[in-house]
């Protein structure tokens, strides 16, 4: 009975940490409105198919340029091919564009809601290669020690230094303009980029250098870590050290590591945005707020909500998921709280 009471008060303060932290995150108007927008967004890119009136690609060259609101009689052709024809919402989207159409006479309110299919899923995949790639690489580094982690942590250093946008513009050029390959591996991955809307290469792109920094956080977290009480003690009784890492070591540094990885999202998401408004993102079968912008800039002037719809939708995201991180941070920390 003694063990048992020692058991649960030493879980006490864990539990009422967590249950401060949560308590603390609920408080944060900023950060519970900004989960909500994220959270609506994501329901939205899941939903896309059901939660939009028309496929992006479909364009209506009778309706070029409308604003917001516009009501539109479609042909028989046209209407056929609407997701919410025979349906409640059918004089809402089928017969009028919720936020107008584009310089093609695309439904922008469908553009948007599948462009940010491509921003949630860039956000979920580039933040968690981030994790794996770094956490992994980081934690060899500063767990081995010496010459391994003078070693590895050097050519961490020298991808350091590299300008993030100019080697994720470098490898999303050299996977755009190998499309031609016939056989071999590129032409496999090739196939499999077309099949994903063109996603492929650019989350490999995007993944492929964004892990450098979590890399030197989770070795620094490691390298101060393991020279606590609490290893030696592991250490002591003799437990191997794969053990002392993966029981003793991640879970206490995986926490803030994963607060920054969420800082890091909106970085990804404009990245992925950058790219596509240079044409060297997601595929022509696909849609991203950045190729919307690409496509509606020159026409600013004459159809401005072409432009803006998008805009404001990137904007906000990678709003929502600032206040959303800097939220969870404050939380966490107990001398903010």
């Amino acid at each position: 009975m003694a063990n048992r009471t020692d058991i649960v008060s030493s879980d006490e303060p864990v539990q009422r940490r967590r249950s401060g932290a949560l308590t603390s995150f609920r408080r944060n108007l900023a950060a519970m409105l900004a989960l909500v927008f994220i959270l609506l967004v994501a329901v939205l890119a899941v939903g896309a198919d059901w939660l939009t009136p028309y496929d992006p690609a479909i364009t209506h060259s009778a309706a070029r340029g409308l604003p917001p609101m516009t009501a539109y009689e479609p042909s028989d052709f046209d209407l056929n091919r609407c997701h919410w024809l025979e349906t409640p919402l059918e004089p809402l989207g089928c017969r009028r564009f919720l936020l107008g159409s584009g310089i093609s006479g695309a439904d922008i309110y469908s553009q948007t809601v599948y462009g940010g299919r491509t921003s949630i899923l860039v956000a979920l995949v580039a933040s968690l290669t981030s994790l794996t790639i770094g956490i992994a690489y980081g934690t060899v580094a500063g767990f081995t020690g010496g010459n391994t982690d003078e070693l590895m942590m050097r050519l961490v250093d020298f991808l350091y230094a590299l300008p993030v946008f100019m080697v994720a513009l470098g490898i999303q050029s050299f996977f755009q303009f190998s499309f031609m390959a016939q056989e071999g591996w590129l032409k496999i991955l090739t196939e499999w980029n077309n099949r994903l809307g063109g996603l492929l290469f650019l989350f490999i792109a995007i993944g492929a250098v964004n892990w450098v920094a979590m890399a030197r956080m989770s070795r620094a977290l490691v390298h101060a870590a393991k020279r606590t009480e609490y290893v030696e003690s592991a250490r002591a009784v003799g437990a191997s050290d794969g053990r002392i890492l993966m029981r003793h070591l991640l879970p206490n540094v995986i926490g803030p590591l994963v607060i920054v990885e969420t800082l890091a999202i909106p970085g990804y998401i404009f990245l992925e945005a950058t790219l596509s408004f240079l044409g060297l993102g997601v595929g022509p079968t696909g849609m991203s707020w950045g190729s919307m912008i690409n496509a509606g800039y020159s026409a600013i002037r004459s159809y401005p909500h072409v432009i803006l719809v998008p805009s404001i939708a990137l904007s906000l995201l990678t709003l929502a998921f600032n206040f959303a991180g800097d939220g969870l941070r404050d939380a966490v920390d107990p001398r903010q709280r």
